[in-house]
């Protein structure tokens, strides 16, 4: 297959056959800037010396050059908008509420000039129907109908609220549209539509001088209204030539939407005749369409595809004839990721997206951050810890900050501050720059937000021109575009006088910087392309490759938002939904109709916004053009590989490890690390050998865990003054009859588990939460007081007791002393008999504190009961320590302290199959001993490494699920 020459090669060899020298007094004019580069390379293919190029302008520069006006930014577009629709509409309307809108009108405005609408006809309450037909005598009687159709839903007896809004909107349109044009002209200015139709209009009522030079259009499709009064009066002038891109295939059948423009375009204004064959796209080609089931898999098949059309061409050599076309312009970074390594040249067209930087990301926190804040009158805002710690932790400020994010982290963590202030920060005395009270000074207007990343910008560019790295210089491309832009919005802001609430301002800033890309460097006309549907104006390929041709996508199937019903837009010949999909339809058929090899892509894998659906042009080659497609799908597995069991040998840097918890070492084992080690070795050796823990995070809910804490250390402040002394019941009555002193201890320990101070007592009143957590702990306080009293008198013996113990072991066949540590929270005496208490605030009192056996306390997860292990170890411990006898094992479930018959015994189940309460464990220790250090053996034998648990039921809800991936058996 030969290639077709490219058309705006043979525009270039057609100009300069025809002009020769004389080709630089032309003015031509482009679809797209991409087109005007491509043209001056296929027209430097030709000339043979030096001479001036021909003047290439846009047809926006065209006629600001009639009209004299400029267009102006959006954001100054909709505050004069505003000014305008407050001066004839009677509202108290904000401009908050204007805002969204606003942009709505503007668009039907512009829409509206383009294709030179009357619009004291387009926008009159037209309810009388007779009054259409004498009106607009000038329409056809299919256009009259269309706007009989709407009006016949108004009735002056039978109107609707909405529809009275309506036409209370709708008759302030036609003078809220004059007042603003003329606020606009005083200053300069126009929005697009109006910059066309003041100039089509001063070209149909004067005799504007176009100068000496001809003009030449080349590459357009549809045309508005105003454009075509241009075209009309250099025709009339005889000053203009027209060079349109067309194929047989759509042209000359009109069911095919892809030539309604071209049609009408070629009748009126007809082209300059090329020396080229008008039924490319009918030519052999290869063409496939591929169904991949994600976006991002259509990106990865790049590599793929472009060895499929590559021919014998090397990546590497690559060039301006082969091009990726993203219909989805949200896969360019996939794209890019994609793109391999052996093409030597890419151009890409489209810009990256400021979305996806830092800068963007450092915005939407400090937003995130301040939308979050708490501000109660005159009292310093508070932030969310969440906010802040994602603020602190930003590559960004963490350069800034240095080592003051740390220390607030830090800070923030010790003393679980759910909310912070700029009076937690000024205790801080060790921090280094002021940075950080900056971001956590509450912000309350536009002007401060402006202000705050108008700074933070500074100190990044600052640090970035310090820096001189490759990614440096990146980073202060993002900033200066983010910069740039938000100068734009606050002078827009500041020219037309307008107060944004915050919300408001916040939107329209994310909108804004949303929208921003950031434009690659490159040489334009070299390597592999990479651009966007409207980037292929005018321009053709050999080797073309088109991702994301989805029917939701290409054409998108929504119409924008508009103020003018669909039936008058189509009446007075608006561009409507049937206008948009044959544009479009123009650029995939044009794109297609000089190509070789061709691979379209489309995501075939329905979603909550995709339809899964192929475009329909995909379609319409499939079943009406001359080609046979083949379609293929691709897939990915999404079968796991089977995991392989982790096996952790104990090989020497374990052994090391592990010999630290014995004899001289520095490391103790407790209770739950031997519980651990029976629900799973391999949870053990990731917890205590590996020592990977779980991230501390903040307490924000008063879990099961922190309500135990706060009551164990109120328990701990009551009986502190009466350690080592007896306690009766009437000491403990005199303490339950001071309401005062039990609900200030709730207090202070609530504060000092929370926020790690018990200065923060007072703060527990303004926090339901925390009241509660408070209130449920002073109910257990006293359920438990009341219980010792029965059980008293007694003598205090220890509170809160660490306890350090060398139990003797064989291990590996040689004596060795295992070191055993806890804490206990209680021990009482009471003649010969000493009871160990720990206090329990879970539920299951009565599961938890029964087992069958001391055997079971080592057996399978479900027979295993961890609280009465843990008693009786330290049962064990302290009779060993202190050479006890009587030890008497207590688990206070206090939840259930209030219920009859409550004892705090645990209870081993007896020959009767009942359950007998253990007032004296002596007898069962000798035995619990005995497995113990089995189980201790185990842990340390070299030749025993550390596997995953057979019981998959424990995998559950383990930390380290992430690991292993083990998940239990449904």
């Amino acid at each position: 297959m030969s290639s077709p020459t490219p058309f705006l090669q043979q525009v270039a060899h057609s100009l300069h056959q025809r002009y020769g020298d004389g080709i630089s007094n032309l003015t031509l004019v482009f679809p797209s800037r991409r087109a005007r580069l491509y043209f001056a390379h296929y027209l430097s293919l030709y000339i043979t010396k030096p001479l001036w190029q021909p003047q290439a302008v846009s047809i926006d520069e065209v006629f600001a050059s009639i009209s004299g006006l400029r267009i102006a930014n959006s954001y100054k577009l909709v505050a004069e908008l505003y000014k305008a629709y407050t001066k004839n509409c009677e509202t108290n309307e904000t401009f908050d509420h204007f805002y969204f809108w606003g942009e709505v009108m503007l668009s039907d405005f512009d829409s509206v000039d383009k294709y030179m609408v009357n619009v004291d006809m387009l926008l009159q309450n037209l309810r009388s129907l007779k009054s259409i037909d004498s009106t607009f005598e000038f329409l056809t009687e299919e256009q009259r109908e269309l706007v009989h159709s709407f009006w016949r839903s108004f009735s002056a007896e039978k109107d609707g609220r909405l529809q009275k809004n309506f036409i209370d909107l709708w008759s302030t349109l036609p003078p809220c549209y004059r007042d603003f044009r003329q606020q606009l002209r005083e200053q300069g200015l126009a929005y697009q539509g109006m910059l066309y139709r003041e100039g089509a209009e001063l070209l149909k009522q004067s005799d504007y001088s176009f100068g000496k030079t001809r003009y030449v259009f080349v590459g357009f499709n549809a045309l508005n209204e105003c454009e075509k009064v241009l075209l009309r009066r250099l025709k009339q002038l005889q000053i203009a030539e027209y060079y349109w891109d067309t194929d047989t295939y759509y042209l000359n059948n009109r069911q095919q939407e892809a030539g309604l423009f071209m049609r009408q375009n070629i009748v009126e204004f007809p082209p300059v005749e090329l020396d080229k064959d008008l039924s490319l796209f009918s030519q052999e080609k290869d063409i496939q369409i591929v169904a991949a089931p994600s976006d991002v898999l259509q990106a990865k098949l790049i590599p793929q595809l472009l060895d499929e059309v590559r021919e014998e061409q090397p990546l590497s050599a690559l060039d301006r004839r082969t091009a990726i076309v993203l219909a989805d312009e949200g896969l360019l970074i996939p794209t890019l990721y994609s793109i391999p390594e052996k093409v030597s040249a890419l151009n890409i067209t489209m810009g990256y997206p400021l979305l996806q930087t830092p800068v963007y990301s450092l915005t939407e926190l400090l937003i995130k951050l301040h939308k979050n804040a708490r501000k109660t009158g005159d009292s310093p805002a508070k932030f969310y810890h969440k906010d802040v710690l994602a603020i602190l932790n930003h590559q960004y400020i963490r350069t800034l900050a240095n080592d003051d994010a740390t220390i607030v982290s830090n800070e923030i963590a010790q003393r679980n501050l759910v909310f912070i202030s700029i009076a937690d920060i000024d205790k801080l005395h060790n921090l280094q720059s002021t940075l950080i009270k900056q971001l956590l000074t509450y912000i309350e207007t536009p002007e401060a937000v402006t202000a705050l990343l108008i700074e933070m910008f500074k100190l990044i560019a600052q640090a970035d021109i310090t820096a001189d790295t490759p990614d440096s210089l990146l980073r202060s491309e993002y900033v200066t575009c983010a910069y740039q832009e938000l100068n734009k919005l606050n002078e827009a802001l500041k020219d037309s006088s307008m107060q944004l609430s915050m919300s408001v301002f916040l939107s329209l800033l994310r909108s804004t910087l949303k929208s921003v890309r950031i434009p690659f460097e490159g040489e334009p006309i070299a390597g592999l392309q990479l651009m966007g549907i409207l980037e292929t104006r005018a321009l053709d390929f050999e080797k073309l490759i088109i991702l994301s041709l989805n029917e939701d996508i290409y054409p998108r199937s929504e119409a924008s938002p508009s103020l003018i019903p669909y039936n008058l837009r189509k009446a007075f010949g608006l561009p409507t939904i049937e206008q948009h999909e044959a544009m479009y339809a123009y650029y995939f058929y044009r794109l297609l109709q000089r190509s070789k090899h061709i691979r379209l892509l489309y995501n075939n894998l329905p979603g909550d916004t995709r339809t899964g659906e192929m475009s329909r042009y995909l379609r319409q080659l499939c079943m009406e053009s001359p080609h046979n497609i083949p379609q293929r799908k691709v897939d990915y597995s999404v079968a796991y590989a089977k995991e392989k069991p982790i096996v952790v040998k104990k090989n020497a840097e374990v052994a090391g490890i592990l010999k630290q918890y014995l004899t001289g070492g520095n490391k103790a084992l407790s209770a739950s690390a031997i519980n651990m080690y029976m629900d799973c070795p391999l949870k053990f050796y990731l917890a205590q050998i590996a020592k990977l823990r779980e991230p501390e995070e903040l307490i924000e809910e008063v879990n099961e865990q922190v309500l135990g804490n706060i009551f164990h250390h109120a328990m701990q402040q009551i009986y502190q003054p009466y350690l080592q002394q007896s306690v009766d019941s009437k000491t403990i009555s005199a303490i339950l009859s001071s309401k005062e002193l039990l609900n200030g201890i709730a207090e202070k320990s609530t504060a000092k588990i929370i926020f790690d101070s018990e200065e923060s007592a007072h703060e527990i009143a303004h926090n339901g939460k925390h009241l509660l957590a408070k209130n449920t702990v002073l109910k257990y306080i006293i359920g438990t007081l009341e219980f010792d009293a029965k059980r008293a008198p007694f003598t205090v013996e220890g509170l809160e007791k660490k306890v350090d113990f060398s139990l003797p072991v064989l291990i590996n066949g040689q004596p060795e002393n295992v070191n055993i540590t806890g804490y206990i929270d209680r021990i009482d005496s009471t003649g010969h008999i000493t009871t160990i208490v720990d206090y329990k605030t879970g539920s299951g009192a009565d599961e938890k504190t029964k087992f069958k056996s001391i055997d079971a306390l080592f057996g399978s997860h479900k027979e295993r009961r961890k609280e009465v292990l843990q008693i009786l170890l330290y049962s064990l411990i302290i009779k060993r320590l202190y050479n006890k006898s009587g030890m008497a094992p207590a688990l206070y479930f206090v939840r259930n302290i209030y219920v009859s018959g409550f004892s705090g015994s645990i209870k081993i189940k007896n020959e009767k199959n009942s359950y007998t309460g253990i007032e004296n464990a002596d007898e069962l220790l000798p035995r619990f001993t005995e497995l113990l250090n089995a189980k201790l053996a185990e842990i340390f034998d070299s030749a025993r490494p550390f596997v995953q648990t057979d019981e998959v039921e424990n995998c559950e809800y383990c930390t380290y699920g992430s690991i292993c991936h083990r998940k239990q058996a449904k």
